[in-house]
């Protein structure tokens, strides 16, 4: 189960697993969740982990009422889905295909975030979330990147991870039935003549 934190802790997941598995491609320190627009034209080769869109997963939206205890009834968890922009920059082109190839590998090899992979609130729970690579339709991805004003359209990959889920604060009190009451209504009926 998780609370609100679950999204920052799902971005510093994903970037300890690149940070562990992309050098000596890209430094560790270089691996940000800053959007492109935020990353400094510099010589460094930098890796862009961007949140850029959150919805609410429709096929987990209708979930039943949970029962911590039997006193209790608590509402279902909000399950989303988290959209990654991934943005290398390099020095040159080629730099940045090799950065791009070996996120796609990590990623591939860690489709399932779970148990040791989880970081920060998320170490130790039993939740997995999937990794997969999301095709963006190109006009989206274009219109993303003129929201970047500084920025030209650069090369990059969008993930998407899901279920995170949310965990709901309200809950009732869920009371035994003590009493059942009976009630029919019954219709006369006229004969008709």
């Amino acid at each position: 189960m998780s609370d609100y934190s679950v999204i920052r802790d799902i971005g510093m997941t994903m970037r300890h697993l690149l940070e562990n598995n992309l050098t000596p491609l890209v430094a560790p320190e270089n691996i940000v969740l800053e959007s492109p627009a935020e990353i400094q034209n510099d010589s460094l080769h930098k890796l862009s982990l961007f949140l850029f869109k959150v919805e609410e997963n429709p096929y987990l939206k209708n979930q039943e009422t949970q029962n911590p205890d039997h006193k209790k009834i608590k509402r279902p968890p909000l399950s989303l889905d988290l959209f990654y922009l991934v943005t290398p920059f390099a020095n040159d082109r080629s730099q940045e295909h090799l950065i791009l190839g070996r996120v796609m590998q990590v990623f591939h090899d860690y489709a399932i975030l779970k148990e040791h992979i989880l970081k920060e609130g998320l170490e130790g729970s039993s939740e997995e979330f999937h990794v997969t690579l999301y095709s963006l339709p190109f006009e989206e991805l274009f219109q993303l990147w003129q929201s970047f004003s500084e920025k030209s359209f650069r090369l990059s990959l969008c993930y998407k991870v899901t279920p995170v889920e949310v965990d709901s604060t309200r809950e009732f009190e869920a009371k035994r039935v003590v009493e059942k009451q009976n009630r029919y209504y019954q219709k006369s009926v006229e004969k008709v003549k």
